[in-house]
C-alpha cells in the first residue's frame, strides 16, 4: 500500500468512528418512529394546535451528523411543523412550552422530568440508555420563503424564518457534486471533518453545525474539490484564513420547490 492509499484509509477509518454506529442508527429510528407516532396523537388529542407534520431534519437528514466521542451520546434533530393560526408572535411564544408538555406526556412515568429540556428552539429528549438525544424543533408554517416546509422557528432572542428542507437541499446538492469527482472525497465527509474539529475548540469560538456546512461549501466552490483528504481540507482552512469573515459570502439560489 502506498502512502497515498494509507492516508485515504486513514481518514476513512476515522471517520467510520465519528459516525453513528448502525446500531445508534437502528436505535435512532426505533425511537423516532415511537416519537413521532405518539406525538401526533398528542397534538391532536390537544387540539390547541394543529399539526400538519413531523420530519427528520438537522444533521442527520443531510447525512453529516456525528457521534459526540467521548460523551456517548448522538443527536438527531425532528422538525414539528404546525398550520399558521391567528399572529405568528402569540403561537411562537406558546410552541416551546406547548411541544414540551405534549412530549412529558408520551413518557408520563419512565422518564424523570430533567430528561427533558426547553432550549433556544428546540425540545431536547434524552434517552440515557441509549445516548441518543433528539431535539424536538416547533415550527409554525410560513409560505412566504415559497421553499418546501418554510416556517418560523421559535427562539429566545428572535424568531426565524428558515425552511429545514431547504437546509438539507443544500447539503444534498453539494454532496452529489462531490460523488461525481473520483477520489474518496465527498462533500458530507468534508463537513464531519469540519463540525469535528469546530468541537473542539474553546466555547467562545466555537459554531453552529451549519456554519461548518457553510464555510465547507464556500471553500470548495472558491478553489473547486480535490482528489484527496489534506488538500480539500488545507484549502477549507485557507478559505478561512483569507477571508476571515471581512466580506458576505454569497450563494448561487437554487430552488427547492414548494
Amino acid at each position: 500500500m502506498n502512502t497515498s492509499s494509507r492516508i485515504s484509509a486513514s481518514f476513512d477509518h476515522f471517520l467510520a468512528h465519528i459516525r453513528p454506529s448502525r446500531t445508534q442508527i437502528a436505535e435512532t429510528e426505533r425511537q423516532s418512529a415511537f416519537l413521532r407516532e405518539h406525538l401526533t396523537e398528542r397534538i391532536a388529542a390537544d387540539g390547541a394546535f394543529h399539526l400538519e407534520k413531523i420530519f427528520l431534519a438537522g444533521s442527520s437528514a443531510k447525512h453529516t451528523n456525528l457521534f459526540r466521542t467521548g460523551q456517548g451520546t448522538f443527536d438527531i434533530d425532528l422538525g414539528v411543523c404546525y398550520r399558521r393560526q391567528g399572529r405568528n408572535e402569540e403561537q411562537l411564544s406558546k410552541l416551546l412550552p406547548y411541544t414540551h408538555a405534549r412530549l412529558r406526556e408520551i413518557y408520563p412515568a419512565e422518564k424523570p422530568a430533567q430528561d427533558f429540556h426547553v432550549g433556544k428552539n428546540a425540545v431536547n429528549v434524552t434517552f440515557r440508555k441509549s445516548g441518543l438525544k433528539i431535539d424536538v424543533v416547533p415550527i409554525i408554517r410560513d409560505e412566504t420563503l415559497k421553499h418546501k416546509n418554510s416556517g418560523w422557528i421559535p427562539r429566545q432572542d428572535e424568531w426565524r424564518l428558515t425552511s429545514i428542507t431547504a437546509h438539507v437541499h443544500f447539503v444534498h446538492t453539494r454532496t452529489a457534486r462531490s460523488n461525481q469527482i473520483p477520489g474518496p472525497i465527498t462533500y458530507n465527509d468534508l463537513v464531519r471533518l469540519m463540525k469535528w474539529w469546530n468541537r473542539r475548540l474553546p466555547e467562545s469560538l466555537r459554531q453552529c453545525s451549519y456554519f461548518c456546512e457553510l464555510i465547507t461549501a464556500a471553500a470548495l466552490e472558491k478553489s473547486g474539490a480535490t482528489g484527496d483528504w489534506q488538500s480539500s481540507l488545507c484549502q477549507i482552512f485557507a478559505f478561512l484564513a483569507h477571508y476571515a469573515f471581512a466580506q458576505p459570502i454569497l450563494f448561487k439560489y437554487v430552488s427547492v420547490g414548494g
